[in-house]
């Protein structure tokens, strides 16, 4: 629409892509501080609280951004754009449900722009549907030609779909429009093991010589750290590992006390009586898999996805989400006050709301997997909830697990893993935390190590599969032919067969773990398998 052409009571378009424009810049102040002033003159055009809507959404208050959103589409619903960032909020509150059905409206609207495509393929992305968003990526770089940005959305599916060669060369695109781009440099390390002959090091460092103590920084530091230790340079590496997670510390406000002691309050709250008490949904349909970051269990709900009677359901948002609902909190609430408002809630309700809220993702075979991390908070309600789900915590050697953790830049959360102290000892609560659902569960929660799974896997799988009350299939030890999307860090380790290298590599750079070492030793029980490690060899 020319701006001539809008209604009087619509805001200029020109004060409207100014605005935009800041945004797009994350002046978040500056963006607020027009769109206000927009908002009083025209309180009912659906663009302008379309932009409220995105200036909330970036800023972080979901809940309003939801709310502008929402009014935005209820003022104008046939605008692709207002459907996707609707979605978009409720894909981030945990709403995969309806916002897929913000998808699906918006695949139906025009989408005439590269802008809409791509961020048609972002919402699709977060919802764990990365095979669908694709095209529209895909449309995004056509229609905008060359653009990193673009590029580099297109790359992320592409490595979520298995296509490793595609998308380092679609990063090598964005690398060529822009050298400092931090992301694209992350993002290629981790597609595949990196050679003497066929490596990132030089240009890397390169970057980091040009760069000061900055977001890109901390990218290209992991990276390095990543390409050094496939080249076995693994002092070298660790350095660069240890820098980059100092720097990414700086940048966050953090206090593992408050999920210690929360992880005591859960313990605490959930005794073998409660967590037994009551009568919850009957379904039969779930597969939880319960484990911290990078310790196997990607790979372990690969193996259970590739028999025919389970689908990957990966990270879904839904027990948090409806837990959310349910004690009315909306998108304040935290673990602590979830969890305990939770237990007066109705266990079958709660099961059923559950259930619902994994549609359409799940339903077409007769179970799901659902891995999503922090899911161990929750696992004493879920076992009220759904009594007849199948539960299963991974573990793996508690040095091993903590490196992988330390090694690893997540997208989000998990703030925990960026200094070792607080590493262990968020380890030391979690250990305690799985003990206690192991004595609540008993034989309805089976541990599974990742060194028993990449050792002995027919074995420990066939135990996995008998715990599931599934019949054996070879499929599930041919995981690494399946296809399908994996949008973990782990999305380039488990299109491999298995291999027994990640075991005791903690032992590597042991001297640059011992703060770690040190606290894991004063805090563990030494009882079991939970902090058990062998001596380093003499």
């Amino acid at each position: 629409m020319h701006p001539t052409d809008r209604p009087s009571q619509q805001a200029d378009l020109r004060d409207l892509e100014g605005a935009y424009r800041l945004l797009a810049e994350d002046a978040l102040r500056e963006s607020a501080a027009a769109a206000e002033s927009l908002l009083k003159r025209f309180p009912d055009d659906a663009h302008v609280w379309h932009l409220v809507g995105g200036i909330y959404l970036r800023a972080g208050q979901l809940a309003r951004a939801v709310r502008s959103s929402h009014r935005a589409i209820r003022l104008k619903a046939d605008v692709a754009a207002f459907q996707i960032q609707y979605g978009q909020c409720l894909a981030t509150l945990g709403n995969r449900r309806a916002a897929l059905d913000c998808a699906s409206r918006a695949r139906a609207l025009s989408l005439a722009t590269a802008a809409d495509n791509d961020q048609l393929g972002a919402l699709l992305t977060l919802c764990d549907e990365p095979a669908l968003a694709l095209p529209y990526f895909q449309a995004a770089t056509r229609l905008a030609g060359y653009d990193a940005r673009y590029l580099y959305n297109l790359a992320t599916a592409q490595r979520m779909l298995g296509a490793f060669a595609e998308a380092e060369a679609s990063l090598e695109q964005v690398l060529a429009l822009d050298p400092s781009h931090g992301a694209a440099h992350y993002l290629r390390s981790q597609l595949r093991q990196q050679t003497p002959a066929a490596n990132h090091v030089p240009s890397l460092s390169e970057q980091l010589d040009k760069h000061g103590p900055t977001t890109e920084a901390i990218l290209l530091e992991f990276a390095l750290a990543k390409e050094l230790e496939d080249l076995a340079r693994d002092e070298e590496a660790f350095r660069h590992l240890d820098r980059a997670n100092r720097a990414k510390r700086s940048t966050l406000s953090y206090e593992v006390q408050q999920d210690t002691a929360l992880m005591e309050q859960i313990i605490n709250a959930h005794t073998r009586k409660v967590v037994r008490g009551g009568t919850g949904h009957p379904s039969t349909e779930p597969i939880f898999i319960f484990g911290l970051p990078r310790s196997g269990t990607t790979l372990l709900e690969q193996m259970l996805a590739s028999h025919s009677q389970v689908s990957s359901g990966g990270e879904l948002p839904a027990f948090p989400f409806v837990l959310t609902q349910a004690i009315e909190i909306g998108a304040r609430g935290t673990p602590a006050n979830i969890v305990g408002a939770a237990l007066g809630l109705d266990a079958a309700d709660l099961g059923r709301a559950y259930i619902e809220a994994t549609r359409p993702q799940t339903g077409g075979k007769a179970h799901f997997t659902d891995k999503l991390p922090f899911n161990y908070l929750y696992a004493g309600l879920i076992g009220r909830a759904l009594p007849n789900a199948h539960l299963i915590a991974m573990v793996r050697d508690p040095l091993d697990s903590c490196y992988a953790m330390y090694k690893t830049l997540f997208a989000s959360g998990h703030f925990f893993t960026y200094d070792l102290l607080e590493l262990a000892r968020y380890y030391a609560g979690w250990h305690r935390l799985i003990r206690h659902w192991q004595a609540v569960f008993g034989e309805r929660l089976l541990i599974v190590t990742y060194e028993d799974l990449v050792t002995a896997p027919q074995q420990t799988v066939r135990s996995v599969l008998s715990h599931c009350k599934l019949p054996w299939q070879e499929a599930c030890l041919r995981f690494f032919e399946r296809p399908g999307s994996v949008t973990t860090a782990s999305a380039a380790q488990v299109r491999q067969p298995l291999y027994t290298s990640s075991i005791g590599r903690w032992r590597q750079v042991e001297s640059g773990l011992r703060p770690l070492i040190e606290i894991l030793d004063a805090l563990s029980p030494q009882d079991g398998w939970g902090f058990v490690r062998q001596s380093s060899p003499p």
